[in-house]
């Protein structure tokens, strides 16, 4: 019921990226692309539900989005009782573009105009002290693979 309950709500969801297609949209495009790739049901349902806290954010970045976003995610979904694992992909999937920016040069070549403006809003790239701390997650890896999927 509670998977229903949210589905339903991503799908009456309004928000539109400043880029022309919905958070519905984009949603479920990543978690098809999680699913494709064989990655954990974890990874998949934080895919689909990756963006749910715009819904429940103000935007902040000018038509682009809430910065906050992806904490405001983890909490909507901890209150609807999701598990906490997909509550911790949500939140940190913001800090995952924000890690590949700082280790990858190319990588910030490869966001959309929306997503560069966001980076900023969320802090930009990573400093080393933060990158150093964010490997020792220990859902580093499905992290990385949830923001490869949002992308």
């Amino acid at each position: 019921m509670t998977l229903e309950l949210l589905v339903n709500l991503l799908i009456n969801c309004k928000h539109q990226y400043n880029e022309g297609i919905s958070t519905v949209s984009h949603s479920f495009q990543a978690a098809r692309l999680a699913k494709q790739a064989g990655a954990k049901r974890t990874v998949v349902l934080a895919a689909l539900f990756h963006d749910i806290g715009h819904m429940f954010s103000i935007d902040d970045t000018d038509g682009c989005g809430a910065s906050d976003h992806a904490s405001t995610g983890a909490i909507v979904l901890r209150r609807f009782g999701l598990g906490e694992t997909v509550c911790r992909l949500v939140a940190q999937h913001a800090n995952a573009k924000r890690y590949l920016v700082s280790v990858d040069k190319e990588y910030e070549s490869r966001l959309s105009p929306a997503s560069k403006r966001t980076l900023q809003a969320q802090g930009g790239p990573m400093k080393e002290a933060e990158q150093h701390a964010f490997e020792q997650h220990p859902l580093f890896r499905d992290i990385l693979a949830l923001r490869r999927f949002d992308e």
